[in-house]
């Protein structure tokens, strides 16, 4: 070995630390985080959005907003209708869940929401035994 271990150990260490200063002012929290701008979430006025679902055959059919309480028909319905209050510019999904438990095999349910009396979306969700899927309303 040539040199001095502990110069050789000393100018390492002082490298290190010459490189981990620079590094250590990149990634110190500073505890001050400039403040976003605060995004108001303007809700438009409420109005009435009807969700109206047909089955393929006899089932028990539910329907669900985020922040309302779900509504559910009785057992062997085929068409269910219900009406929620919701954002005219800030719609929320709509969940549906049918149960065609009685029936076995492909069953479908067709889902239409209407606003002031133009639907605003027509889907057809298929299963098997059951259906439980989102009606997104705010496509871009």
């Amino acid at each position: 070995m040539r040199g001095f271990p502990l110069a050789r150990v000393l100018v390492v260490a002082g490298a290190l630390v010459l490189l981990g200063v620079p590094v250590w002012f990149m990634t110190r929290g500073d505890g001050v985080v400039a403040p976003v701008a605060a995004v108001a979430k303007t809700e438009g006025a409420l109005v009435d959005y009807t969700v109206r679902l047909t089955a393929s055959a006899p089932a028990r059919l539910s329907v669900m907003v985020a922040g309302k309480e779900p509504a559910e028909s009785g057992d062997g319905v085929r068409e269910f209708q219900a009406v929620f209050p919701m954002s005219e510019s800030a719609p929320e999904d709509v969940a549906v869940f049918a149960d065609f438990s009685q029936e076995g095999g492909k069953c479908a349910v067709r889902v239409e929401v209407e606003r002031g009396g133009r639907v605003l979306k027509d889907a057809t969700l298929w299963g098997e035994g059951v259906v439980d899927d989102v009606v997104v309303l705010n496509d871009p």
